[in-house]
C-alpha cells in the first residue's frame, strides 16, 4: 500500500470517528439537558468526581483524566460552580493546589442524567453484537495509550486498571 493510499484510507477512518463522535455527543447533549440540565462536560467532570476516591480530585489531575487544557478545566468549574454542581476547596498540603469536589447537587444532576446517556449509548452501539464492542473498545484503548500513556498512566493511578 503506498503511503497516498494509507494517508486516505487514516483520512476515511479519522472523518467516520469524528462524524460518530459529533452524531453521539449532539444526542448526549440533548438528552443530558431534558434529563439533568447539564451539558455533556459538566456530566463528564461529574462522573469523574464521582468515581474518584472522596468524589474528590486534584484539578490537574481531573484535567489529566478528561484530556484537558487547564483553562478550559478552570471555566468549565467555574460554570460548574455557578450552578452548584461542584466546588473548589484549598489544599492544606499544597498552597497551589485546588480540589474540584462534587456536590449533592452534583450527584443529583449525574443520577438524572445516567440512564439517558446510557440510553443513548446503547441505541447508538446495538449496532454491533458484543465481540464487535469489545474489539472496538480494545482497539479505542490501543491508540488512547499510544497517544498519550502519561494520561492513562494517571488515571490507573487514581481509579485502578480498567
Amino acid at each position: 500500500m503506498s503511503s497516498r493510499t494509507a494517508a486516505r484510507a487514516e483520512l476515511s477512518l479519522w472523518r467516520d470517528i469524528v462524524i460518530l463522535r459529533r452524531k453521539i455527543e449532539r444526542e448526549l447533549e440533548q438528552r443530558l439537558q431534558q434529563d439533568a440540565g447539564v451539558s455533556v462536560a459538566d456530566f463528564e467532570i461529574l462522573t469523574t468526581l464521582r468515581s474518584a476516591p472522596d468524589g474528590r480530585l486534584r484539578a490537574r489531575d481531573l484535567a489529566d483524566v478528561l484530556g484537558w487544557e487547564k483553562s478550559r478545566l478552570s471555566h468549565q468549574v467555574t460554570r460548574m460552580e455557578g450552578k452548584s454542581l461542584v466546588e473548589r476547596q484549598d489544599c492544606p498540603t499544597d498552597l497551589r493546589g485546588t480540589w474540584v469536589v462534587i456536590t449533592e447537587q452534583g450527584h443529583s444532576a449525574a443520577d438524572r442524567g445516567e440512564n439517558g446517556y446510557g440510553e443513548v449509548l446503547a441505541n447508538r452501539f446495538d449496532v454491533l453484537d458484543e465481540s464487535e464492542r469489545t474489539d472496538l473498545d480494545s482497539m479505542a484503548r490501543r491508540v488512547v495509550q499510544a497517544s498519550d500513556p502519561a494520561a492513562c498512566d494517571s488515571a490507573e493511578a487514581i481509579f485502578g486498571a480498567s
